[in-house]
């Protein structure tokens, strides 16, 4: 019992105990860092409190009901500072005493969430910057369009949709340079060659 008690002690993640009407039997000090609350804290609130969207309470909830167990489930809590953390729950139904109660290990996602979050916000912000580029911007991969910004489509006469799925990219290029185009790509794509610069005699749609 002493192992078990170190162990739970000094688990990096949260690990907490409640009934089924959101009290805090035990939690270890994981878990009270993540809440916030030292244990005699948590004891006197209740964890429907605790919720940021109360709505993610009740879906956690009802999943218990139905199938005793809870896994990676994302709820957004309460800190006792004000702030609000993003935690990872994996729950599973246990008895306790001849009484249902709820074991809760959790983690707390908070950095992680805030690194996606602006890495998505980075790569929004450069899509728009390319999109409302005044060059033309590609990506080729086996003589096709894989991307295309709207100055490319305009410089060939095409709608992007015709450049990504119809056309092949030496389609866009004169015949007689066609081949100097196909060698190029050729040494970019198999890595021969960190970068290229040429030119070359493009192709219009209309000719």
């Amino acid at each position: 019992e002493l192992n078990y008690r170190l162990l739970y002690d000094a688990a990096p993640v949260g690990i907490g105990v409640s009934d089924v009407s959101g009290n805090v039997c035990s939690a270890n000090p994981a878990m009270e860092n993540i809440m916030g609350y030292p244990l005699e804290e948590l004891k006197s609130l209740n964890l429907e409190n605790i919720y940021q969207d109360r709505e993610q309470r009740k879906q956690l909830r009802k999943q218990l009901r139905e199938s005793k167990t809870l896994r990676n489930f994302e709820v957004q809590l309460k800190h006792k500072d004000g702030s609000v953390h993003d935690v990872l729950l994996n729950i599973d139904v246990i008895e306790q005493g001849g009484q249902p109660r709820f074991l809760t290990i959790a983690r707390d996602i908070t950095e992680r969430k805030l690194a996606q979050r602006a890495l998505a916000e980075s790569e929004e912000r450069y899509r728009a910057l390319v999109e409302k580029s005044l060059v033309g911007v590609y990506l080729v991969m086996e003589n096709k369009f894989v991307y295309c910004n709207q100055m490319v489509s305009d410089i060939f006469g095409y709608t992007t949709e015709e450049m990504i799925h119809q056309i092949r990219t030496l389609d866009t290029v004169h015949p007689d340079d066609r081949s100097l185009v196909a060698e190029n790509l050729r040494k970019r794509e198999s890595g021969e060659v960190e970068s290229i610069h040429f030119s070359f005699r493009g192709l219009k749609k209309d000719g």
